[in-house]
């Protein structure tokens, strides 16, 4: 029995497989499958996704998943444009869900002194998070880079105004 620190076989397999292709391109799940025979969409899943963080860590490469089909090793510019807004999005939303949630408390008055500077800490983040992931705030430190090719963090947090 290996210890939880041991990389199983058929992960090393998936990941050796991936650590060889170059950005741009595309193995079908099929290809994995028949590697460690086992579905990489079914019990082989764990392996692939082990796999492919493996090879952001170690090769700088990442794969994005095409539904049904396989993985895409990301060029650059596919990274950028995948990568960021799907972050971006889903930072967004859970922002939102979690200060949705926040804002139930039935009565602010009965929490504890502690609990009320959390609660209002936690709620103006989870604000700020969501004005500074909205794609009009984000199309507006497109633009500034854009004009000056850098952005410092104070100048980006000015935008959010």
């Amino acid at each position: 029995m290996k210890t939880i620190s041991e990389l199983s076989v058929d992960t090393r397999i998936i990941y050796d497989h991936l650590s060889k292709m170059k950005k741009g391109d595309f193995v079908e799940y099929e290809t994995l499958t028949n590697l460690i025979s086992k579905d990489v969409q079914g019990s082989g899943r764990g392996n692939m996704a082990t796999a492919r963080k493996m090879a952001l860590r170690n090769d700088g490469l990442v794969f994005d998943a095409v539904t049904n089909k396989g993985l895409k090793c990301l060029t650059d510019e596919e990274n950028v444009n995948s990568t960021g807004e799907s972050a971006l999005d889903r930072i967004r939303r859970t922002a939102r869900r979690s200060a949705k949630r926040l804002v139930t408390i039935d009565d602010f008055s009965k929490l504890s002194p502690v609990g009320k500077i959390k609660h209002n800490a936690h709620l103006a983040i989870l604000g700020a998070i969501g004005n500074a992931s909205k794609k009009k705030t984000i199309k507006k430190i497109e633009a500034k880079t854009e004009e000056s090719g850098k952005i410092s963090a104070e100048e980006t947090i000015g935008l959010f105004r």
